[in-house]
């Protein structure tokens, strides 16, 4: 499976909007969420809006989380508003290529790293 961002533009800053180049099923598409949060080293996270706020709203957070071993990402979204219960198929495809995604960037750090884990 191919990446799910395959671009992503813009400052990474609180109040800036960024540009994040999409593909899922075969479809590419681009979102231009604003950014609500961002802590160096710790959080990023990320508002998208279909429309006007409450008809879909996904609000998205990445987090590093400190461990003994290194470093825990955490990677999470929560879709609001009154789209939401329409879009079951299409929000459990996101699930699918997000944890794809995931799974891509452990392969990627792992061997930037020297590593090999399952």
């Amino acid at each position: 499976m191919e990446p799910f961002i395959v671009d992503a533009s813009g400052v990474p800053a609180h109040g800036e909007r960024l540009a994040l180049k999409m593909v899922a099923g075969g479809k590419t598409f681009t979102v231009r969420p604003n950014v609500v949060e961002r802590r160096d080293g710790q959080t990023l996270r990320w508002v998208g809006r279909f429309g006007v706020p409450g008809l879909f709203d996904a609000d998205h957070f990445h987090e590093l989380q400190p461990t003994a071993a290194g470093t825990h990402y955490v990677q999470r979204e929560e879709f609001t508003g009154l789209l939401v219960p329409f879009l079951g198929k299409t929000l459990a495809a996101t699930e699918v290529a997000f944890q794809e995604m995931n799974r891509a960037l452990k392969r990627r750090v792992e061997r930037a790293l020297g590593q090999v884990h399952s």
